[in-house]
């Protein structure tokens, strides 16, 4: 956004012959203004990035304690008794808000 304000200004100031630079003074708070919100924007999406990444992981890392257990059982049927609590506490990150 910044270098379109730029461009314009450069623009500007060749159209009026290049005897004087276009005064930025009155436009600088806009552009300050404009620059922040751009800043909060980038933020919150790196943010939002961050959270789904964690999220990714966690139901990764979930399938694969479910996977393993699946074996366990597989492998020795008698522990089979154990396997509702075991998967049970695999999801208590679900409700760690």
């Amino acid at each position: 956004m910044c270098k379109y304000i730029l461009l314009s200004f450069i623009i500007l100031w060749s159209m009026t012959g290049c005897q004087k630079p276009v005064d930025t003074k009155p436009y600088q708070n806009k552009i300050d203004s404009l620059t922040v919100s751009l800043q909060r924007v980038t933020f919150v999406r790196d943010s939002l990035q961050t959270k789904l990444t964690q999220q990714r992981i966690l139901i990764r890392f979930t399938a694969e304690k479910c996977h393993r257990y699946a074996t366990i059982v597989k492998n020795k049927p008698t522990q089979s008794i154990f396997i509702v609590n075991w998967i049970d506490r695999s999801f208590l990150w679900v409700n760690e808000r």
